[in-house]
């Protein structure tokens, strides 16, 4: 059940102007199947990720000769797309359309006692489409990520079940963010560390919650980043989405690095690479 929060992403906060109306999760995850097969028309779809803002999806497929498609769509229909020379390889595919909308989803975690305390909104932040490679056979699930730990709706009987987490005796996790952004940056969401870090500044904190996702916002709403970790879901990050693409980010954590410059996050460590804690560093420069 661990794979289960292997690829909980987050970070896909794109823009569009194509379309009047905004897309629904499942009609943008509909749109990454039509730019994949476009790729390759044998594309086979793995999963798909969001956070609760819904402005966009992150869809991985399969492609031919052991080959990656990764495709992202924002809420107004615009799409992006690469080819990664290397499988992925912590789904079974799903075959599309699932029976199950996200919205009829989220309906059934509010059924089951996972709300906000304010009518009608459920408690997540982030959600993955998926079907976790493992030993037992499942269907579909919408995995969310809740303030209670991580949740999976089956998308076929409509099950709702708790991830139990198993965590290391002492887990902590030491983050600490350089913004040189030319934005001041406010850090929010689920978990330890939500504060204002002034741009030109650093600041730093220590978590030992199981859960975080954390908003990254800078300026006036400007731009939207994500920062997720957990003792068994690794690190997810994501710079957030820029037209221009004048501001870059390095993170590192436990010894991997990596640097963001254009839209599209990255799982920087699996669930099996951080179960024990450690350390992250973000550094936002301009370009």
């Amino acid at each position: 059940m661990k794979k289960l929060l292997l690829t909980m992403m987050s970070g896909l906060l794109l823009m569009g102007c194509t379309q009047q109306n905004d897309l629904t999760f499942n009609e943008m995850v509909n749109q990454t199947e039509m730019v994949a097969k476009g790729i390759d028309k044998t594309a086979l779809f793995y999963e798909s990720s969001a956070t609760k803002e819904l402005t966009g999806v992150k869809s991985v497929f399969a492609g031919l000769n052991n080959t990656t498609i990764e495709v992202l769509c924002d809420s107004k229909g615009k799409t992006e797309s690469k080819v990664i020379d290397s499988p992925f390889m912590e789904d079974e595919v799903i075959h599309l359309p699932v029976k199950m909308t996200l919205e009829e989803a989220e309906q059934l975690l509010l059924d089951a006692g996972y709300g906000t305390g304010v009518e009608g909104v459920a408690d997540w932040s982030i959600v993955v489409l998926r079907r976790p490679l493992g030993p037992d056979f499942t269907f579909a699930l919408y995995i969310f990520m809740t303030s209670k730990g991580y949740v999976s709706v089956n998308t076929v009987n409509g099950q709702v079940s708790q991830e139990k987490l198993f965590v290391t005796a002492g887990w902590q996790a030491n983050v600490t963010i350089h913004n040189h952004s030319g934005y001041d940056l406010v850090v929010g969401g689920v978990g330890a560390g939500n504060m204002n870090i002034a741009q030109g500044t650093s600041n730093s904190w220590s978590s030992t919650d199981v859960n975080n996702t954390k908003t990254l916002i800078f300026g006036d709403a400007f731009m939207q980043g994500n920062l997720s970790f957990g003792p068994q879901a690794g690190v997810y990050v994501d710079r957030g989405w820029m037209q221009d693409q004048t501001i870059s980010m390095t993170a590192v954590a436990n010894g991997y690095s990596w640097t963001q410059i254009a839209n599209g996050g990255e799982t920087l460590l699996a669930w099996n690479q951080f179960e024990g804690g450690g350390d992250i560093t973000l550094t936002f420069n301009k370009q």
